[in-house]
């Protein structure tokens, strides 16, 4: 999954998500991955796996998290590997569908 982000596999297999125009139900439970872009840095890198989608939301909209940083959230559907970041981000953590958080072991 997101845990290997080369720029090989970055460039064929990364698949934006338009949430705005999904048709199926949202795949809460999908294992997902926090990859970060720190300032001055040009690409992602995972920082922390093993989340379902729904903790990744939760973790990616902490307010008390740096602002230096950019978050994104790979996560794996349908048989690919999606990417959603910026106000994407926010649409689905803000969904009236999305299930309550709890905390993963």
């Amino acid at each position: 999954m997101a845990g290997q982000i080369d720029k090989e596999r970055k460039e064929s297999v990364n698949v934006y998500l338009n949430v705005e125009t999904m048709d199926e139900l949202v795949p809460w439970n999908a294992p997902a991955v926090i990859a970060i872009k720190r300032k001055g840095e040009t690409d992602y890198q995972p920082e922390i796996a093993g989340l379902s989608l729904n903790a990744a939301l939760e973790y990616a909209t902490d307010p008390d998290l740096a602002f230096s940083i950019k978050i994104c959230i790979f996560f794996d559907w349908d048989g690919r590997e999606h990417r959603i970041e910026g106000r994407q981000i926010w649409r689905l953590a803000t969904d009236p569908q999305r299930p309550a958080h709890r905390h993963e072991e």
